[in-house]
């Protein structure tokens, strides 16, 4: 009962079947003719994103976002009818939306009205490291506390912020996205902004893991899937013809999501790190999100008019995955009057050459302990006990992910990476990362410049993972 490959067969064995999976789509349109682009220097206005509550700006400089964020518990509607017990930020879940431009700088002053302490940590921002809230180094916000957050928006994507207190916080609520655009943004008809999540609802209370290793070998799945913090997908219109963009997050908390698109075309633009080289933009049948992961996608409506482009999980909780069954998270009814199309003007982008790089290997394991206590390891040690990485900045790096046991989502915080293989051989996936799908029982390698200095974190972003050993520390040495 104590051995690695008895947890390596359980924990493949349940990620092998449905386990939970959601999908909160914050659904974000705006249906009006797509403006003209110009070269003026005047900045267009970002577009427009719906959103169930966004910030309200207390700065008025145009670069400045200056905003109040206040953790507390209360109640919502998740599923109609019923009331359930949350946290949330600033009264909602998921959180308000932050909405800015690459380069403007952000004043978050943060208060926890929680009766325990949190943290706040700011999901794929690559800034100084004494704003990240980080889990195990920097202090979290006692009950009643409060902290001010300083910092400016070096690249443009999909970002988001949540707690790393504990796997509850994040299941019962403490999340919002973050949404920074392109200074020379690509122009589009509508943006979406899909959020993918899973709840644990019952009787209208929300699911806590329970005492026995299977929530913490497994995660804290769901049994619902949500949209817009709703059980019910989302909905609106869109223009025949119409070229959109979606923006993709799995805010999930142990669901690995595979999605589709239905009537409509559509293709990968942009990951992690935000927007893809044009030449790199990739179409496919079905896209996997690892939880924390983010895509942007181009989507190209078609034109009969009562149609229905929807956003489909393959991932349902309760279905065997073979079955092939889908549920709507989205629904989006084409009418009206063609929309007056003009192609997207797609911002030069260059990744940076994948060379070789000082190595190092992470070996992904576990272990049952005689008191049937689940441990997961790095390099044979639980994270609080593993090595720290010591690299410089701006140094080439090599990290082999070597995983014995069932699925990782490998989260690397402060610094974006690119995947240069899959067990030995090259492959094709475009795009700055910092969270990426580790299959079970395979090896993934990335690559990374880490130009980001400072004292920073890698784990896997399943939290359930995390707490009980798979989190560990990367230091990189700023440059002479």
């Amino acid at each position: 009962m104590g051995s690695n490959v008895l947890l390596g067969h359980m924990i493949c064995a349940r990620f092998l079947t449905p386990f939970a999976l959601s999908v909160l789509l914050l659904a974000c349109s705006s249906e009006t003719p797509a403006p003209s682009q110009t070269n003026d220097d005047a900045l267009p206005p970002l577009a427009e994103l719906d959103w169930v509550s966004t910030f309200e700006d207390l700065d008025p400089e145009p670069n400045v976002l200056e905003f109040e964020l206040v953790a507390s518990r209360t109640q919502a509607e998740l599923k109609l009818g019923e009331i359930s017990d949350v946290m949330a930020y600033n009264g909602s879940t998921p959180g308000p939306l932050l909405h800015a431009r690459v380069g403007d700088r952000v004043i978050v002053h943060f208060t926890n009205e929680l009766d325990e302490p949190t943290t706040v940590h700011w999901h794929g921002l690559r800034i100084a490291d004494a704003m990240d809230g980080k889990p195990r180094v920097d202090d979290p916000v006692p009950a009643g506390g409060s902290t001010t957050f300083d910092f400016e928006l070096p690249e443009a994507g999909n970002f988001w912020y949540h707690p790393h207190a504990s796997v509850i916080q994040l299941a019962h609520g403490l999340y919002g996205p973050i949404v920074v655009a392109e200074k020379d943004a690509p122009v589009f008809n509508a943006e979406r902004l899909l959020v993918i999540d899973d709840v644990l609802l019952e009787n209208g209370k929300l699911g806590v893991p329970g005492t026995h290793h299977h929530d913490t070998v497994h995660g804290l799945g769901g049994n619902l899937l949500m949209t817009n913090g709703k059980t019910h997908p989302a909905s609106g219109t869109s223009s025949p013809g119409a070229i959109e963009r979606w923006r993709l997050l799995n805010s999930a908390n142990a669901t690995f999501q595979e999605v589709s698109v239905t009537n409509a075309t559509w293709k990968v633009i942009g990951t992690d790190g935000g927007l893809l080289p044009a030449s790199a933009a990739y179409s496919t049948d079905r896209l996997v999100i690892a939880p924390g992961q983010r895509f942007d996608l181009e989507v190209r409506m078609g034109t009969e008019s009562g149609a229905v482009a929807r956003l489909l999980a393959h991932v349902i909780p309760g279905v065997d995955p073979g079955s092939d069954a889908t549920q709507p998270l989205a629904e989006y009814v084409i009418g009206g009057q063609d929309a007056p199309v003009a192609e997207p003007i797609y911002p030069d982008v260059e990744l940076p050459p994948i060379v070789e790089g000082e190595q190092h290997e992470l070996t992904l394991s576990g272990y049952l302990t005689p008191s049937d206590d689940v441990v997961f390891t790095i390099n044979d040690s639980p994270g609080s006990e593993a090595d720290v990485l010591m690299v410089q900045q701006g140094a080439p790096v090599r990290i082999k992910l070597i995983n014995e046991i069932g699925p990782h989502a490998f989260h690397l915080q402060g610094q974006f990476f690119q995947v240069a293989s899959r067990n030995g051989q090259p492959v094709t996936e475009p795009g700055l990362m910092d969270t990426v799908l580790v299959e079970a029982q395979s090896e993934v390698e990335i690559f990374s410049t880490m130009d980001n200095p400072g004292s920073w974190l890698y784990f896997c972003n399943v939290p359930a993972h995390a707490e009980h050993g798979m989190l560990a520390g990367v230091t990189v040495k700023p440059a002479d």
